[in-house]
């Protein structure tokens, strides 16, 4: 199974910005970044980043960029460690459960490659739900930082149960949730559901990598991060060895 290390910027900033201002968003939020060397040195003893070195992998704007990254470059599920101040499973939008649940959740493998996006569909905060759909994540393991708080949603959750270790989709007939009406939630009616998914969190201070990854991915997430970590950003995406990708973002941004 493929390893692949998902780095987003803010995990490294402060304070943890809770709601972004839009993915077009040209204002940069955040106040605080963690130095460069400190942060190098946790993702070399913790991560196990081969440093000096450089890792296959791509880099990015915004995190959704990943789902299409994924669709290229993933050629089994993966092992993702996903290190952020946030969990990306629906925290925050949780209006997108509908679309998952009653449309995307029965769309073919290859229709699944083109979801919906936007406020009601694919986005910076529920990304890792799409590659779930899509079969690309075998196991997830999620590194925490000291100050976070529960943030996704317990819609993605097995049994619903945000305490559980398992990420598990559901699939429910769109008639059966338009019958039901809007103020209705989706452990009220009768469901199907997909395998399960380890889903498994782990404190910053505690996490220790089995071995180096085999990807590398990093997003600046300029609605989430200052400018002053932009250089931590540089650093991070010098130890890529950049994939074949169409997006820009795969050279450092000036």
């Amino acid at each position: 199974m493929m390893t692949v290390l998902d780095i987003d910027l803010d995990f490294f900033t402060s304070p943890i910005v809770k709601d972004s201002m839009g993915e077009d968003a040209t204002g940069r939020r955040g106040e605080t970044v963690v130095a460069t060397g400190d942060a190098l040195e946790y993702l070399q003893a913790n991560c196990r980043l081969p440093i000096p070195g450089k890792t296959p992998g791509g880099c990015f704007e915004h995190h959704d960029e990943v789902f299409d990254f994924a669709l290229r470059h993933f050629t089994e599920p993966v092992h993702l460690i996903h290190v952020d101040a946030h969990s990306d499973i629906g925290g925050g939008i949780p209006m997108c459960w509908r679309y998952v649940f009653t449309e995307y959740g029965y769309l073919s493998q290859q229709a699944k490659r083109n979801p919906k996006r936007g406020q009601y569909g694919l986005g910076c905060g529920n990304f890792i739900v799409f590659l779930a759909a899509c079969g690309l994540i075998e196991r997830i393991t999620f590194v925490t930082r000291s100050d976070w708080k529960q943030d996704y949603s317990c819609f993605y959750m097995k049994d619903f149960d945000e305490s559980v270790d398992f990420l598990q989709l559901k699939r429910i007939p769109k008639e059966v949730m338009d019958a039901a009406g809007p103020t209705v939630v989706p452990w009220e009616v009768d469901y199907q559901v997909d395998p399960e998914i380890p889903f498994i969190r782990v404190p910053r201070e505690k996490f220790e990598a089995d071995g180096p990854p085999d990807m590398l991915l990093v997003t600046r997430s300029p609605q989430y991060t200052p400018a002053c970590s932009d250089g931590l950003y540089d650093a991070l995406v010098s130890l890529i060895d950049p994939l074949p990708t169409s997006h820009s973002a795969l050279s450092t941004s000036p």
